[in-house]
């Protein structure tokens, strides 16, 4: 059974989630079920745990072609699943979130449906995070100043989910990088092409199962020092091209 090509598509790189992936699947069947133009596609980014027997045994392709499951076979990073996952999908407009469940998966519906309502092809639409720690404000809005003062773009909640683009905007993208930076690198990328930029709040909850990789003032602070590295080589490559341009 081959569907026609979807509209919408939705990435969720899922790495060592297996306690989530039930849960994940479910609420994923519920999504293509509401709109028959949308397709999610999990990535199992290099798992090492039960995913790959649960995705097998839960997803099948044959029977609803529009959530499929790709395999990355060693994982390379956050930033990589995801752009494997994009490089996979058939949408015009795509995008991504994540598999942990702190941020409905159902949020992608509403950013298409404030995509349609804009008639704006190259729109970035992206989630703003509500009920979150005054611990992690803290730490936000840190980075918003600091990647504002040396970036010169506004990027309020850099990591907030979803994120939806269309299709040409991903293809004009060279070299994202494979890690956790590839948020801010979509999000610097879109300001720069001076895309319109369009936020909708969303419900941060709690994460019902495992540890995420920024979660304690540790995790926190390597993170924000490997933002900070990646943003200055950013700034770098900035100056570089325009000299580049200057000659």
């Amino acid at each position: 059974m081959i569907d026609s090509n979807p509209i919408y598509s939705l990435v969720i790189p899922c790495y060592n989630e297996a306690d989530n992936l039930l849960k994940l699947i479910n609420r994923c069947d519920n999504l293509i079920s509401t709109r028959q133009d949308l397709e999610v596609i999990l990535v199992n980014n290099g798992s090492i745990d039960s995913s790959a027997a649960i995705f097998s045994r839960h997803i099948d392709t044959e029977k609803n072609t529009r959530l499929r499951v790709v395999t990355v076979e060693k994982n390379q990073g956050y930033g990589y699943g995801i752009v494997y996952g994009l490089h996979a999908t058939r949408g015009m407009v795509i995008g991504w979130t994540h598999a942990d469940l702190q941020t409905d998966p159902a949020d992608f519906l509403r950013a298409i449906n404030l995509y349609e309502s804009l008639e704006q092809a190259n729109a970035y639409i992206k989630g703003k995070r509500k009920r979150r720690s005054l611990f992690d404000q803290i730490f936000t809005t840190g980075m918003t100043f600091f990647e504002y003062g040396l970036l010169g773009h506004w990027m309020d909640d850099i990591n907030a989910q979803p994120n939806l683009f269309s299709r040409s905007f991903f293809k004009s993208l060279e070299s994202p990088p494979k890690d956790f930076s590839l948020d801010l690198y979509f999000f610097f990328s879109a300001l720069e092409q001076r895309l319109p930029l369009y936020r909708f709040d969303v419900v941060f909850e709690s994460r019902e199962h495992g540890v995420g990789n920024n979660e304690n003032f540790i995790s926190k602070l390597r993170y924000s020092l490997a933002t900070i590295q990646y943003s200055l080589g950013l700034k770098k490559s900035m100056k570089d091209l325009d000299k580049k341009q200057i000659k």
